[in-house]
Parts: structure tokens; sequence; C-alpha cells
């Protein structure tokens, strides 16, 4: 995402020097001598000189931040803000929103877009929190995750998610979102050539109506909105991710999906399909007690992880009884990542992302086997 280069002096006089020489020095340059009595020259094979100054109480510490950022800007061909970000902020993925409304392009928006650009951001975000986060971590993330400063460039609002190293997974609630986004901006081109075919299976790639929605309601009025993300790389590099543009041909689209969606996310519970990917196996343990050990049949519990038909906000985990026989087959699909699909009565466990399946009917790779009649398969959503 280009970016017009302004200045805001204030911020740029908080970076911290030894962050800046950290920064520097971690990116190949070496100090070689002073200059004057207030600064060092930073020399780098096949690269500019850099003028480092010895305080931060000098009067010009500002400036000298700036010339700084501008010449690793040019050097790694990103804009200023990504090295403000990889300086201030080296373990904290950025989440970039750069409305383009109608008019002159000056680096205003109307108070009404701009509110509702700044709510679908935080919408978009908790979405991503909800469906990643447990309770704990999601209060955490929202604590610690901020506004960064807005940027000219039509206007562009941008999310500082939490310190990876603070909040580990962090990084699991920027990757679900950009999976969803870039599942959003296929599945509309697509609707070009297929129709509402493009939207099977969307809700699976974390794709939500509240996520359609905002984005249909976003470009009707402001023409056009691109979403980028800025994964940190520790020590001082950044990821920067493709960009992806959603303008008034998707409004069509994203309304479309939004009625294929709203279907999905309103299905009847009690008798649901699920389709996942097993991510733990558990074996059934002998039952002791003080007079003697009995032994089970083999087989045991696997859990997949799953977007719920009636809520795909959140993955939830499903835990099903199998065989020994499905039991082989799990562990196997868990290696492979293949996907088991499985249908039954679902029993939420409190009040939890986690659930039982109930006479379950499974699928892994080897057709339809349980203790259910399997008369009802040809009712499957698949």
């Amino acid at each position: 995402m280009s970016k017009v280069q302004n200045y805001d002096y204030d911020d740029l006089s908080t970076v911290s020097l030894d962050d800046l020489v950290k920064y520097i020095v971690d990116n190949g340059w070496v100090k070689t001598y002073a200059y004057g009595q207030n600064a060092y020259i930073y020399c780098k094979k096949d690269a500019p000189e850099i003028l480092v100054p010895r305080s931060e109480d000098l009067r010009d510490y500002a400036e000298a931040v700036r010339d700084i950022f501008e010449t690793f800007g040019w050097v790694a061909g990103e804009g200023k803000d990504s090295v403000r970000y990889d300086v201030k902020f080296p373990n904290r993925d950025v989440i970039y929103l750069r409305a383009q409304p109608p008019g002159p392009d000056d680096g205003t928006i109307n108070i009404n877009l701009g509110f509702d650009l700044f709510k679908g951001a935080y919408h978009l975000l908790k979405s991503g929190v909800s469906s990643c986060l447990d309770d704990k971590e999601a209060k955490t993330y929202l604590e610690q995750a901020s506004w960064g400063l807005t940027e000219r460039g039509s206007y562009v609002v941008s999310i500082l998610s939490p310190s990876i190293r603070d909040v580990p997974s962090a990084r699991d609630v920027t990757t679900h979102l950009e999976r969803a986004i870039e599942a959003a901006r296929i599945a509309s081109t697509e609707f070009q050539k297929v129709g509402d075919k493009a939207f099977d299976g969307i809700q699976n790639k974390g794709v939500t109506y509240s996520l359609c929605k905002w984005l249909a309601n976003t470009i009707k009025p402001s023409g056009a909105l691109d979403i980028s993300f800025s994964l940190a790389a520790p020590p001082f590099q950044r990821d920067q991710h493709p960009n992806w543009r959603f303008d008034q041909n998707d409004h069509e689209p994203l309304e479309k999906a939004l009625k294929r969606l709203q279907s999905v996310e309103q299905a009847d519970p009690k008798q649901s399909a699920v389709s996942g990917y097993v991510v733990t196996c558990k074996r059934r343990m002998p039952k002791r007690d003080e007079n003697q050990i009995t032994f089970t049949a083999g087989g045991g519990e696997i859990t997949l992880r799953v977007l719920m038909p009636d809520d795909n906000k959140r993955q939830h985990n499903v835990i099903i009884k199998v065989s020994e026989e499905l039991y082989k087959l799990a562990l196997e699909a868990n290696g492979e990542m293949k996907e088991v699909k499985a249908r039954g009565r679902l029993q939420q466990r409190g009040d939890t992302t986690s659930w039982d399946l109930h006479n379950a009917l499974i699928d892994i790779g080897e057709g339809w086997r349980g203790q259910r009649d399997m008369s009802d398969l040809a009712l499957l959503p698949w």
C-alpha cells in the first residue's frame, strides 16, 4: 500500500535512541567514527551512511530520526510508517485499512464514513479474536491492541496487534483475518464466472456474515477499500503481504454471499453437520478400582477443530468417541491434515467452545461409518 510521506515530529521524538541503534545494527550497519560532538556515522557496504544522534535531548533529534527512517525506507523499499512500526513495535502485526471516498484525495474523510470505518475495523478485529482465542486471551488481546497513527493516502487507518511476545496467539488472529479477507476477495471474483457456487464452503475459511456485511456497507458509500497485513518478523524486519482491494464491483457478490451465510448461520444445530481437522487423539484408558482393572475394547476420543454451522465466528472443538478402526484413521488424518466430516447430535460443554457429538456418523476418507442408521446420508449438506 503506497503512502504519502507526512511527518508527526512529536511522534518521531518519542522513538527510543536505544531501539533505533539496535535496529540499525541488526540491519548490518556498523558504528565507525564520531561526527562532531553530537552524532556518530554508521556504515554498511553498498548502502548509504547513516548519521545517528548521540542523545534524544538534541533539538533536531526528531529530524534525525526522520532522515534515518527515510534512508531505511529507501533501502528496503518500504514506507516511512512501516519503518517506524519496525523500530517502535518490532513484535506487533499491523492491519491497514485504506478507504477511498469520493471527492478530492486530500487525506480527509466524511465524519460519518470515518466513524463507520473505525467501527467496522473494530468489529473486524473482534471477529478474528473470537474465532481464535479463548475468553481470557481475547480480553488480554483487546486490552493491548491499539490504533496506529492515521496516515494519508486517501484515508488510512492502522491497527496494531498486541506484541507476539506478550500474547503468543496474537499471530493467529492476524492470519485468520488475512485468510478470511483473501477468501472473500477470491469468492467475489469467482462469482462473475460461476455464480453462487463461488461461496460454497466459504464459512470454513473464516468468512462470516458480519464480515461480508461490513465489507458491503463500507464500499457502497466510500467507493473502494484496501486491506493489507504487515506481519512482524523479528529481530527487525516486516513481512509485507498482498493488498486486497474491494470496490463497487464487489457489492453485488458480497450481497449474494450475505444471503448464503445467513442461511448457514441459522442452520438447525440439533442435527448438525460439521467438517474440520483432527487436532488431538486420546486413547481410552483402562478403568481402575481397588479390586480390579477393567480393560476397554480400544478406540478413544478424537477432537475436531471446526467452524460451527450456527456460529462460524469462532473455532470450536468437537469431541467424538470412535472405534479402534476409526481411531487409527483419525491418527492418519491428523498427520496428513486431511479434512474429516461428521454428523450427529451436538451437546455443548457448559458455556465453552467445546462440544460432544453423540450418535456420530464420520467420514475420514473411507466412507461414512458409525452406529446410527445410515439411511439419512442423502440429506447431508456436502
